[in-house]
């Protein structure tokens, strides 16, 4: 944190104000559950633009299935993961399960008695939808956006003919988050496949983006699965294949949530506020009056109507507000750049610049020089958030040859991302890692050239590298 200025709040009071501050989102009369304000669901609609323009290119359509699904087939298909509890009474074989709903916690049941429903054919192959819907897991400790009992998201199902095809479709998807959250929402982290003991419940395999926040910890922001035919066999999702006969098809499934607005705030956040990328931004620029006077107005509107066919602006004609106190209500929503127009930049045809990214540097520039540095503005915000990003994750990124040296360093107060070499193994790694609150986030792609170590718990020789790391 002190990188970025925040200094003397515990990061859980920093992050908590830049939310209260920012107006993102309020506590509800339910526990865990939050109220997402306006400008707090603009930004995740500006994310679920993103997603959707990706999923578009992929042929996934969107659709939407109830949240209530039957207990006895939850628990006859789902029951047994306990990540997914959902609060059922414990004798359940003895209630009347007929009249008897589970709020959904995630939707591969639902979706998959749907898919076993349906005549499908190998040329209908792949089938992929997706949905934009809430979810409910119980939590014992909430955070906005990063851990809530009610839960904003997208989860996308797909039907596959082969496993080879679930598996080339899922790694595009892993590539279209990647884009979105390291791309454009400007984040910084590792992408890889979950070890086998921390995969999605009956996955084969599961990619994730795990990316850093200032606090050196780890969040999961997006993960997709390879799920075989583990839920084909359970729900009997058949289609016909080439030769004609009935053959059990593979399935897939991925999902992210607003804890990517939550990674944005963590990311990027100052002491002064939330720090928005151009791409989620809601407004790139707003313009605030200083004093209302017809001329000055007038510029304004001039301005406004500019900007308007370039980028997204607001121009702030409140006049309840000072000027001084809309500057810093707008700093504190992350807006990249706040214009402020008196009768100087009136009279001078200028315009008073403020800019977010930059420690809120102020410049002043003709309109002319103004209206064609426009495009290259956004850039340079753009370029700030990212190179801060880069330079915080690239400080707190370490390899390690020992389980002990890993292990000291976090002991003596180290932070961020640990590479090791480590053997696929639950029992090997959790042997060692018990009481650290350290986990193997992923495991990263080998290089083309084969690179291999020994795992830095057991010796064994692996190609395996591993990102450890404390997780949120």
């Amino acid at each position: 944190m002190a990188e970025l200025g925040v200094v003397v709040e515990s990061i859980d009071d920093w992050y908590q104000r830049l939310i209260d501050d920012a107006e993102l989102a309020t506590y509800s009369d339910v526990r865990g559950c939050m109220i997402l304000l306006p400008y707090g669901l603009q930004i995740w609609s500006k994310i679920r633009e993103l997603l959707t323009a990706e999923f578009n290119k992929n042929n996934v359509h969107e659709v939407y299935f109830p949240t209530l699904i039957s207990a006895e087939i939850y628990q006859k298909h789902m029951g047994n993961y306990e990540c997914f509890h959902a609060g059922l009474p414990d004798n359940i074989s003895d209630t009347h399960t007929e009249s008897l709903y589970v709020i959904r916690p995630t939707s591969e049941v639902v979706f998959g008695k749907y898919f076993s429903s349906i005549a499908l054919s190998y040329r209908d192959l792949p089938m992929l939808y997706n949905q934009w819907c809430n979810v409910f897991r119980p939590e014992m400790r909430t955070r906005f956006f990063l851990r809530t009992t009610e839960i904003l998201w997208q989860e996308g199902h797909g039907v596959h003919e082969t496993f080879e095809d679930a598996d080339r479709f899922i790694f595009t998807i892993h590539k279209s988050y990647e884009k979105v959250l390291l791309g454009d929402l400007l984040l910084c982290g590792c992408s890889g496949e979950k070890p086998s003991f921390d995969r999605f419940p009956g996955s084969s395999k599961t990619l994730t983006v795990e990316c850093m926040m200032q606090d050196g910890k780890a969040l999961q922001s997006a993960t997709s699965h390879v799920l075989g035919q583990h839920y084909s066999k359970k729900l009997n999702i058949l289609f016909q294949n080439r030769s004609g006969e009935k053959e059990l098809a593979f399935t897939s499934s991925w999902g992210t949530s607003t804890r990517d607005v939550g990674a944005v705030i963590l990311t990027h956040g100052d002491s002064s506020g939330i720090n928005l990328p151009t791409a989620i931004a809601p407004f790139h620029f707003v313009i605030i009056p200083v004093g209302f006077s017809e001329d000055v107005v007038n510029y304004c509107m001039k301005i406004y109507e500019n900007l308007l066919k370039k980028c997204r602006v607001f121009l702030d004609l409140n006049q309840h507000h000072t000027f001084s106190a809309k500057k810093w209500t707008y700093i504190k929503k992350g807006v990249p750049y706040i214009i402020l127009i008196g009768a100087k930049e009136t009279n001078s045809n200028s315009v008073f610049v403020v800019s977010r990214s930059d420690n809120l540097y102020e410049n002043t520039l003709s309109l002319s020089e103004f209206d064609v540095k426009i495009s290259s503005l956004l850039d340079e915000h753009d370029s700030r958030l990212k190179a801060k990003a880069q330079d915080y994750f690239k400080k707190n990124t370490n390899s390690f040859t020992s389980c002990a040296e890993l292990l000291s360093y976090f002991k003596e107060g180290g932070k961020g991302f640990a590479l090791g070499y480590c053997y696929d193994s639950d029992e090997v790694v959790a042997s060692h890692l018990v009481n650290t609150a350290l986990s193997v986030r992923c495991l990263l792609t080998p290089g083309n050239s084969g690179e291999e170590g020994k795992c830095i718990f057991s010796g064994v020789k692996t190609n395996k590298l591993a990102v450890f790391a404390k997780s949120y």
